[in-house]
């Protein structure tokens, strides 16, 4: 089994930035959803993604680093000056964002879906193909976006990640995620509160502990019975 992509959500401050990278992970997310604990300034997220790409690469290292921009139904303006000021590689939008609102930017994006039943998965098509880098699959909260600690329905992702590109969010963390990439293969799995001590606030021993059990997992597959 490949190796999913690793993306790290909710990165707060440059160290964490770096722990990231040294820990392995391939995507980063800084947050501009105000009311979120992970919410930062543009200048925050810009050293953040130096501190990222920066980092020392580790052997076997192939993938290159990039950060994503994560958004909640923001208004165009928004988007656009961080496009400007923190030149993400790739935007996430999390809200209720429109297919043309995604693409019309003309960077590439991830549309996150977060799902309660399987027939919620049906708009998940219409963000495919063109800019589209991916998309993600999270639980479904009716308090929050994303970075909520609850983990999707299994039968739910598996029906969502039938498509190609898609990452499994959602209640992840270093004790489970092996299991689940075992199970669903997603092509990128995605943490935040996972590999966090408190909201905002990441653990470079979780960190690296997630990573861990994302390739034994993929080892073990390998290996076979």
């Amino acid at each position: 089994m490949r190796r999913p992509w690793i993306k790290m959500c909710g990165i707060t401050d440059p160290g964490s930035g770096r722990e990231a990278a040294l820990a392995g992970a391939d995507l980063i997310g800084v947050n501009f959803v105000p009311e979120s604990p992970r919410a930062v300034s543009f200048g925050i997220a810009i050293r953040i993604s130096l501190a990222f790409k920066g980092a020392p690469t580790g052997r076997g290292k192939k993938r290159a680093r990039r950060t994503v921009a994560v958004f909640a139904n923001p208004d165009d303006d928004l988007v656009r000056s961080v496009i400007e000021h923190v030149k993400p590689d790739i935007l996430q939008f999390h809200g209720d964002e429109s297919p043309t609102f995604c693409r019309s930017f003309g960077v590439p994006f991830l549309k996150a879906f977060r799902l309660a039943e399987m027939e919620d998965a049906d708009a998940i098509e219409r963000y495919l193909g063109g800019l589209a880098a991916g998309y993600l699959v999270d639980a479904w909260s009716p308090v929050a976006f994303g970075g909520t600690g609850r983990l999707i329905r299994i039968e739910v992702a598996q029906h969502a990640l039938r498509h190609a590109k898609g990452f499994l969010a959602g209640g992840l963390k270093p004790d489970n995620v092996g299991d689940l990439v075992r199970r669903l293969r997603p092509f990128g799995v995605d943490v935040a509160s996972g590999i966090e001590t408190r909201p905002g606030v990441k653990s470079p021993d979780l960190m690296a502990a997630f990573v861990r059990a994302v390739e034994s997992a993929c080892r073990e597959d390998a290996a076979g019975p």
